[in-house]
């Protein structure tokens, strides 16, 4: 099939428009990545030997001129690399641009499943938390106009750390 002349004008200008489009998105997605996170405190709300359960509090600074509507979050938990638990926010957060803004999640956790995943003894975690590491993969959908853009940040921390904001010995 021969194609005209008009034709050939209109997929290459279907194309560049395209182009254009997908260009415009991917500095979007560079603008909205312009971030960091920050573990800013952490609350337990139980902690005995069947269950921890307990708060996270991030500080998200957003660098970018965009403000920013987080329209849900997943994040996965990791204890010594092994897969713990995820936990999901669908409550839409606004990131105002060039600001922190806090974002909190909760994590319960089922301590005799847990100890079975992460191959390591409650008297490590207690007498060593500093050599447990904890990995939060936290993946977001963020909305910017009509688009909403994926991107993930991975959070390293150790069970050190977490602790230190419930039990002062920690610190």
């Amino acid at each position: 099939m021969v194609l005209s002349k008009k034709q050939k004008w209109g997929i290459g200008i279907g194309l560049g428009l395209l182009s254009i489009g997908a260009l415009y998105v991917r500095g979007l997605i560079k603008r909205i990545q312009n971030f960091g996170v920050s573990l800013n405190n952490v609350k337990v709300k139980t902690f005995n030997k069947e269950k921890l359960n307990f708060d996270v509090i991030l500080n998200y600074k957003n660098n970018s001129e965009l403000t920013i509507n987080l329209v849900s979050q997943k994040y996965d938990v990791y204890i010594n690399d092994v897969y713990v638990t995820t936990m999901t926010n669908d409550n839409e957060n606004v990131l105002k641009a060039k600001a922190i803004s806090p974002l909190q999640f909760s994590v319960n956790l089922n301590l005799p499943e847990i100890d079975s995943k992460i191959r390591t003894s409650y008297a490590k975690m207690i007498l060593e938390p500093k050599n447990v590491p904890v990995k939060f993969v936290m993946k977001f959908k963020a909305r910017v106009g009509f688009l909403r853009l994926p991107y993930t940040y991975i959070l390293n921390t150790n069970l050190k750390e977490i602790l230190s904001w419930y039990i002062p010995i920690f610190k």
